[in-house]
């Protein structure tokens, strides 16, 4: 998001991103760390910024959108991520019981 909206290079461990690690309170720490640093970003755009053109690398149906397209459809996105930890968290308290 970072790279396409802002510009700013991102490296990126794909492995490393679906492996969870380190004490519950610590996940919610990079959690709350992640929310911070997107809506500093986000709150940062302008109107006019919000309408400029990108192409999103590695994905040529997202060729010639809006930054407000892509902020649309990473909310939406967000939303499908948050019901799997929804799920996941139903299937774990049901495992316990």
């Amino acid at each position: 998001m970072r790279q396409v909206i802002i510009g700013e290079t991102v490296k990126r461990d794909r492995e490393a991103e679906f492996a969870a690690s380190g004490s519950l309170a610590e996940l919610v720490d990079r959690w709350e760390g992640a929310w911070v640093d997107t809506e500093s970003m986000l709150s940062k755009l302008s109107s006019a910024q919000l309408l400029e053109i990108r192409t999103v690398p590695r994905r040529p149906e997202f060729a010639s959108i809006t930054v407000q397209w892509i902020v649309l459809h990473l909310i939406s996105h967000y939303a499908t991520h948050l019901g799997h930890v929804q799920l996941t968290a139903q299937l774990w308290d049901q495992r316990r019981s």
